[in-house]
């Protein structure tokens, strides 16, 4: 997702749950290691864990590594506590949440509201990071089980090339990713909203989720009375060559687009400004400028293509707007109501 976007963004930022934590697999990579040092990303953390941060990493250690003692409960209190539920329900994993993370030595901090929710956000997407490793190891496993099955059937089948239908679906697998996502959503809302500073992160908000972005584009028609505008649909190479060539060709397009960047970033820094109808920060020959220089440097039949789209949100700020379309309004995060702000601009990037 890193590559199609350094064409059209200076900067790109990635949000992590803990200062200097391990990368995850899609940025442990020399690229993104030479992306990072050329200032092309970098990381984040919305909310450092400061001090506390050892603390927390021995947490995750131990859900990793010792789920048949406490791993197990830590997992349910976080993964039920981050949507609604009764009183009672709510008090109960407060005081088992307070106690675990106390160790038996508890002080002020465990026991504000709001470190609370934060240490809860951070377990709900480490145990997500968990999910996802669990779930791939599970995946490939099933489909080395599936292709040894349909080789053992073609056999008996004397080599036809029609197999009979096997019993290992790893399609069928992971029903769970849809619920996971949307906890993952939630924490990553009440993680951005709690964090001390919010504004270096900026106002451009990007995912790979379309039913994430429908769900905030949703959220913001209700709440401001008018859909969100449209403000870019724009194709980027999906592919892309290797080692310096690529970061010749980033630098060679993103020295030859510089106009046409400029002129959409005239509209991405100011939301406030975006109002029906949609905006066309491009006339129809810059758009076409734009494909020639796409097609040049980054020709479709080897690099494919991606599609990236943008909408303004004028006049919300973009923590409560997520905190309302992923956390139930996030009434116990903010007690006054909301500012208006500049906006916001979020999209999506997806297949072509």
């Amino acid at each position: 997702m890193l590559i199609p976007l350094v064409q059209v963004f200076d900067q790109l930022v990635y949000f992590q749950t803990v200062e200097n934590d391990a990368a995850p697999a899609e940025l442990r990579s020399v690229l993104c290691e030479e992306m990072e040092r050329r200032a092309l990303c970098r990381a984040e953390v919305p909310a450092p864990l400061g001090g506390e941060r050892e603390r927390f990493l021995r947490l995750v250690s131990d859900l990793r590594n010792r789920r048949d003692d406490y791993a197990a409960r830590l997992g349910h209190v976080a993964l039920a506590g981050i949507s609604s539920a009764s009183r009672r329900e709510a008090e109960s994993r407060k005081s088992i949440l307070s106690s675990i993370l106390s160790g038996g030595t508890a002080n002020a901090s465990d026991q504000d509201e709001a470190a609370r929710m934060l240490w809860q956000a951070r377990l709900v997407l480490k145990l997500g990071e968990l999910y996802d490793a669990e779930e791939g190891e599970l995946l490939a496993e099933l489909r080395r089980i599936r292709a040894r099955e349909e080789h053992l059937l073609r056999e008996l089948r004397s080599g036809e090339d029609t197999p009979f239908v096997t019993t290992v679906q790893p399609e069928a697998v992971g029903t769970g990713r849809e619920k996971m996502q949307k906890l993952r959503c939630t924490a990553w809302a009440k993680l951005f909203a709690l964090g001390a500073d919010r504004t270096a992160a900026g106002s451009i908000f990007l995912t790979g989720d379309r039913d994430g972005l429908d769900m905030l584009l949703e959220r913001y028609e209700s709440l401001a009375g008018r859909r969100a505008t449209h403000l870019l649909d724009c194709l980027l190479p999906a592919g892309h060559p290797q080692g310096e060539e690529l970061f010749f060709k980033i630098s060679r397009f993103r020295s030859e687009s510089a106009a046409l960047r400029a002129k959409l970033d005239a509209v991405l820094d100011n939301p406030e400004t975006a109002g029906p109808p949609d905006i066309d920060p491009w006339s129809a020959a810059e758009e076409d400028a734009w494909a020639k220089l796409l097609a040049d440097l980054y020709p479709a039949e080897t690099c494919g293509r991606t599609r990236l789209r943008l909408f303004a949100c004028p006049r919300i700020a973009p923590a409560h707007l997520f905190l309302d379309a992923f956390a139930g309004g996030g009434g116990k995060i903010f007690t006054e109501p909301a500012p208006a702000g500049p906006g916001c601009v979020v999209g999506v990037m997806e297949g072509a």
